[in-house]
This record gives structure tokens, sequence and C-alpha cells, in this order.
């Protein structure tokens, strides 16, 4: 129960924030739900009058309904008012607006979970380790603590390998300048810096490019090397070629750092991760030795099945190196993307698909109830029609046209208005156009079939409607 509470906490700070930061989708948002408000209100409000309140008149059961038969009318029309057209119209141009934006979301998450994020995501375990300056003021007991924690965590049943890294893909790591000796430009910009041990791009499977991987003595013996990943080689060196290339980064000089040397020469290049959220481009990045600073704190440990398996086991190897050592954000990296990279996808796809289902909803409601008071209001023209050899089916026919009208009138309206929600939804929409026209199609076509669904009830009452009993009751 508690974890339920937290979890549904969490998502509700998520969708608070969300909605701060993006003031677009926000507006969508507070007029769909403004406008779903107004219409579930008119139509409390119409059902009160009409139904509930009684006539303001005298002797309700004398009063007698009068209607002119002209028999020179040619065809037969099943009436409705304006009033009653516009709100349909009304109803079915919001719902295929707010059916619009579901569809776009639903795509932008399928896209989403199809992207490469260029590192694997599951069996992985992660975990931070943060040593305490009082027990661990220097670079070499820190080193010296994680590199006896990463032997012990190998040999633990059912890991098949042990990362460490001063942050974790998709989180993110520090960012600091980079320099690259002998360039004629330097950019300023920051790189993400990781600093990690021989195993973590293996057990992150981040593949080999170019050149090669950190070997464990180099990593040990405090080499003063660097991989580069492919966006880095791309854009920082020139178009030249990244192997034997010298970069250094000034800010490892500084503290808590505190490196002697921040010169690194380049053996490897690896494959572009995702580092920077899924709408903005890869940033280029650094890998480093974890020797050099001893600043790294997270574990991450690739499992032979469910990582849950071997989370305790783990844990165990830091309270047997240290008791007091905390150890803290215990994940897996599949629920590390599901609270981060894919929560805001989720999030906007669930708020859509909730106003969207209201939305129809409120159509499919409005066109039954003007179909069935169309009919109940001419039950005497139906069956006149019926008893001069009208059928059943060409009654039915006429009651789902005009059915019809109604929706394609407000799927005409609500196609030019879901243009201007897609416009207001471009930035959160990724990897699909905002105008796409499967989604447009898609959903015109639920929006129809939900609305003639609708008329199938008053056309199936029209058609058993007995003449006789028309028209004695008339």
């Amino acid at each position: 129960m508690l974890t339920w509470l937290e979890q549904f906490s969490r998502d509700i700070r998520f969708g608070i924030r969300h909605l701060a930061k993006n003031l677009g989708f926000t507006s969508i948002a507070v007029l769909s739900l403004a406008l779903g408000i107004m219409a579930t209100t008119a139509i409390y409000s119409v059902i009160h009058a009409v139904v509930l309140d009684p006539f303001p008149y005298k002797d309700v059961d004398n009063l007698m309904s009068v209607r002119v038969w002209d028999p020179n009318q040619r065809g037969f029309r099943l009436g409705y008012s304006t009033d009653q057209f516009l709100e349909i119209a009304e109803r079915s141009a919001i719902s295929l607006m707010l059916l619009v934006g579901a569809g776009l979301m639903m795509r932008t998450f399928m896209a989403v979970q199809d992207v490469d994020l260029g590192f694997r995501t599951d069996r992985l375990l992660t975990l931070r380790i943060p040593l305490p300056e009082q027990r661990y003021p220097d670079r070499e007991r820190r080193v010296a603590f994680f590199q006896e924690l990463l032997r012990r965590v190998s040999v633990v049943p059912g890991v098949t390998a042990v990362g460490l890294n001063s942050g974790v893909h998709p989180l993110g790591n520090m960012g600091a300048p980079v320099e690259v000796v002998g360039s004629t430009q330097q950019d300023t910009r920051p790189v993400v810096i990781h600093q990690i041990n021989t195993d973590y791009t293996k057990a992150l499977a981040i593949a080999l490019v170019e050149g090669r991987l950190f070997a464990e003595s180099e990593v040990y013996g405090k080499q003063q090397l660097a991989i580069v990943n492919q966006s880095f080689a791309r854009n920082r060196l020139d178009g030249r070629d990244a192997l034997g290339r010298v970069i250094r980064v000034p800010r490892l000089k500084q503290p808590p750092f505190g490196a002697i040397d921040d010169s690194f020469q380049i053996v490897g290049v690896v494959k572009d991760t995702l580092n920077r959220g899924l709408t903005n481009e890869v940033m280029p990045e650094v890998y480093l030795p974890f020797t050099l600073t001893g600043r790294a704190d997270r574990l991450v440990a690739l499992a032979q099945a469910d990582p849950a398996s071997i989370t305790k086991a783990v844990m165990s190897q830091v309270y047997s190196i240290d008791k007091d050592q905390p150890v803290t954000d215990v994940r897996t990296i599949d629920r590390v993307l599901q609270e981060g990279v894919y929560a805001g996808p989720r999030f906007n796809l669930a708020l859509f698909a909730v106003f969207a289902a209201l939305g129809l909803t409120l159509a499919v409601i409005g066109v039954y109830g003007v179909m069935s008071s169309a009919v109940a209001q001419q039950t005497h023209e139906i069956g006149v029609r019926m008893a001069l050899g009208a059928t059943p089916g060409k009654v039915s026919g006429m009651v789902v046209k005009r059915g019809l009208w109604l929706l394609l009138a407000g799927i005409a309206v609500g196609l030019l208005g879901s243009f201007l929600t897609a416009r207001l939804l471009a930035g959160q929409i990724w990897n699909v156009s905002p105008f796409d026209p499967v989604t447009f199609g898609a959903v015109s076509l639920i929006l129809l079939i939900a609305g003639l669904q609708a008329c199938v009830w008053p056309a199936r009452r029209a058609a058993r409607i007995d003449p006789i009993a028309a028209l004695r009751q008339e």
C-alpha cells in the first residue's frame, strides 16, 4: 500500500512539474477540461429544465400538440433544430480535436519505445554508493573501496558484468568544457564526462566503433587515456581521425577532483548513447578511468536473469566492506527509463486519452439524443410514410443518413481545430509529424463509426414503428 501511494505521489508531482514547464500543452488540457465541464453542465441543465421541472401551465394533461401536414411536400426529412445541429457539431469537433491529440501522443509514445538508446536496458541493476568524506577523504581510499567492491560483486552468482561510473545512462553525468590540443577552434560548450571502470561499457553493451576500450591494468594504473563517443569525434575533432588525439579537461584540476594532469589521449570511439532526452541531439561524451579522481559512485550490475534476484547479494557486498556505508537509489535501468525518459510521453498520452474518451462519449450521447428525439417527435410522419409503402430499411436509412450529416459537419469543423491543436502540441511530439495523416484519418474514422453506432438504436426504433398505431396516436 505504501509503495503504491509513493508511486502515485511521485506521478502527481511529475505531472505538476510537467504542466508548469509546458504552457502550450497545459493550455490545451485546461481548455479541454473546461469544455468538458461546460458540456456536461449544459446536458444536465437541459435535462433538469425539460424533464424535471413542471410545465409552466395549468392542467398540463389537457394540452394538445398540433402539427400541420403539407400534402405538397415532396420527400420526408427527419427534423432537428439549428441549436441541436450546432450542439452536435460542436461536440463532435471537440471530440475530434481531443482524439487527434491522443492519437499524436500515442504515436509519440510508440516512437519513444522503439528508439535506439545506444545501450542495453534489460537485466541491469543500478545503485548509488556515496562515500562520506569523513571516512574516505582522499582518492586512494575511495579507489581502494570500489576496487574491492567490484571484485566481490563480479563473483556474485547471477552477475555477468559489473560497471562503475560517476553517473549512469540515461541519467546523465557531469558536464565540463573540453579542449582539443592542436585545434584551431575551441568549443567551450560542455561535454558529458564519464568516469568508468573497464567493464562499464560491457555491462551496458555500448558498442565500440573504432580503436579499443580500457584495459584493467590501464584503469588501475591511472593512465591518462580517454574514449569518446561518435558525436565528439564528429563535432570536436575537425573531421580528422580521433585515435591518438590529445584532449584536456581543465575542470578536473579543480576541487573536488584534484587531478594532477588534465591531458588525455584518445584510444577509442564508442557509439552515441541517449544523454540529453529524446528530443535533443546527443551531446559529445568523454570516458575517463575512474581511478584518476575516485569520484565514481554509481554501480551497475548486469544479471543473468531478473535483476531483482541479485539486489540483496550486491548490497550485502557493500555492507561486508563497510557496514555503515549507505546505499541509495536502488533501481533497475528499466525503471529508470519508465520514471524518466518515458514518463513525459506516458503522462501526455494518459491525459489526452481521458479527455478524448470524455469527448467521444459526449459526442455519441449527443447524436443519440438528437436522433432519438427527432424520431419520437415525428412518429406520426414516419407512420404515414410507412403506411404509403416506405420500407423499414428506407426509414432506418433515413435516420442514419441524417445522423451522418451531423457527424460529417462536426468532423469538418474538428479537423480545422485539430490543425491548431497539432501546432500547439508540436513541442510534445517526437519523431511524428504534427499533421500526421494516419492519425487524422484514424481518429476521424473512429468518431464516424462511434457516431453511426449511436444512430443504430433510433434507426431501429423508427423501423419498428407500427403505422396504424402511429396514426391512432396522433
